[in-house]
């Protein structure tokens, strides 16, 4: 199916048996060459174990800087008598 594992950070496993006698990477993101072409400098992390006895992914890919954000409010502040000043 022609599918790529993206590269993890963390652990090498997922899942592990209470007792830690059996570990293995069952999860996993796979993405088609095209797709990490296309946004290239994903990464996979395994962080901590919670309730279930599969460890949390998440998948983040690189920052983009996308220049400096606008300004924005809400016209309902300048109803407010303290709005000139505080500005």
């Amino acid at each position: 199916m022609e599918m790529v594992d993206i590269p993890s950070i963390g652990r090498n496993y997922t899942w592990y048996i209470p007792n830690g006698k059996a570990k293995s990477r069952l999860d996993m993101f796979l993405t088609s060459f095209e797709w990490l072409q296309h946004w290239s400098g994903n990464r996979q992390y395994v962080l901590d174990k919670n309730i279930s006895d599969h460890f949390t992914l998440v998948l983040k890919s690189k920052v983009e800087n996308w220049g400096p954000k606008p300004f924005r409010f809400l016209d309902i502040w300048h109803e407010d008598k303290d709005f000139g000043s505080f500005i």
